[in-house]
């Protein structure tokens, strides 16, 4: 057995034995450096209220629509040792949005990187190198889960050095929750008028991501941001004690987002359909911290698979 995973199995047995130190515990919230407008991101368990009424919202937003995802052109390169790549979709400017397959079973855990564009670039980096890792731990691989990983759920935004879609929307404020808002923040906090589009689901990217995750049906999703260094979770992935195991992993701490207003972002959507999201923030915007990182997430796949077994 590898000594990374003597580590993990170690500090799994470690964190499930105190539960009553990390499982859902009140985790002081972090300390970041913006001024802080107290409005969580998690949806609570009754039906919350909007945290703003949207000026325009159409009586019915349209659903993406789960198709068969698309095989990647032969053109397209993939890293060494990955047994599968397909193109889920295509960014405003044609930029495919590539998610490439690792492992096998009859369940899969969806990692994302880069909805947040440049701006969060690193998140993109952490995701490409834990395809670069992955592919030489065989007992992760053998866990009985395919390991889907998404490295920029927004290429424009990436290629541009920006947060934002190409026409200015934010991808992480177009989904569908109950507090959508057409206007948006961003850190600061600054107002962007229009940033969550004229509706939910009015990208061509998060139709695709939506799509996508309807269609597989992942049994967890990890979305990765930055910077706070901070573990955040839904109901879903709470009840689990998921955010204790990847905050004991990390370091980080864990509890909601009260810098500034979010609305009608991603993790929050994917907990309303029942997917436990582990939403995890980098300390900085230039480093992966993949060591932690990765140790965080070897964890994370071994709890996956205890449940799985019980």
């Amino acid at each position: 057995m590898h000594s990374w995973i003597a580590a993990v199995v170690g500090l799994a047995l470690a964190l499930l034995v105190s539960g009553s130190a990390l499982a859902r515990t009140d985790t002081p919230t972090p300390t970041v450096t913006r001024t802080p407008i107290k409005t969580p991101t998690r949806a609570p368990t009754s039906t919350p209220t909007p945290s703003r009424t949207p000026t325009v919202r159409p009586t019915s937003p349209p659903t993406p629509t789960p198709v068969p995802p698309t095989p990647v052109p032969t053109s397209t390169p993939r890293p060494p040792s990955v047994i599968g790549s397909q193109v889920i979709g295509v960014s405003a400017e044609g930029r495919p949005l590539i998610v490439y397959q690792l492992g096998a079973g009859s369940r899969s855990i969806l990692v994302v990187g880069g909805i947040d564009g440049g701006t969060e670039a690193n998140t993109t980096g952490l995701v490409q190198e834990l395809l670069e890792r992955l592919p030489a731990e065989q007992d992760l691989l053998d866990s009985g889960f395919v390991l889907l990983l998404l490295p920029a759920a927004n290429p424009d935004g990436l290629a541009s050095g920006g947060r934002m879609l190409a026409d200015g929307v934010d991808a992480n404020r177009n989904w569908p929750t109950e507090d959508w808002s057409p206007d948006t923040y961003v850190a600061g906090p600054t107002l962007v008028p229009g940033g969550g589009g004229p509706y939910p689901f009015s990208e061509p990217e998060t139709r695709a991501l939506a799509a996508f995750v309807q269609t597989v049906q992942p049994s967890l999703i990890v979305s990765y941001h930055s910077a706070a260094g901070l573990v955040m979770t839904g109901p879903a992935a709470r009840g689990l004690g998921l955010d204790a195991l990847y905050a004991g992993a990390t370091g980080y701490a864990s509890g909601d987002w009260v810098a500034y207003p979010v609305t009608g972002d991603f993790a929050q959507w994917t907990e309303n359909q029942g997917v436990p999201t582990v939403e995890v923030e980098l300390p900085d915007h230039t480093t992966t911290d993949f060591d932690a990182n990765f140790i965080a997430f070897a964890t994370l796949i071994l709890r996956m698979r205890v449940i799985g077994q019980s």
